[in-house]
Parts: structure tokens; C-alpha cells; sequence
């Protein structure tokens, strides 16, 4: 297993939170940072939802 950091949460631009892929957080939780004012940032590039 690798620690390198797949996905990463921000607020004003400083880390808060990250981790390797199998941590990422679910859609409600995301859902709850976003509206906490953070922005959350998979392999170095903004996230957004659905695809």
C-alpha cells in the first residue's frame, strides 16, 4: 500500500485533511466540507462531483 496523498482537503488555501485513495471521503461528507467553505483537491486538481 501506498501513503502517498491521493486527495487532499483545503480551506484558504491550507491543507486540512488528506490521504491515500481508499480514505477518501463519501459524497455526503464532501458535501458537508464544501459547505464548511473547503475545497477538496484529488491528485493535486480541484474536485468536482459527477462524471
Amino acid at each position: 500500500m501506498d501513503n502517498k496523498t491521493y486527495w487532499e482537503v483545503r480551506r484558504d488555501g491550507v491543507a486540512l485533511a488528506g490521504g491515500p485513495k481508499e480514505t477518501m471521503p463519501d459524497a455526503q461528507q464532501r458535501k458537508s466540507m464544501r459547505e464548511g467553505g473547503c475545497k477538496i483537491y484529488v491528485e493535486g486538481k480541484l474536485f468536482r462531483e459527477g462524471k
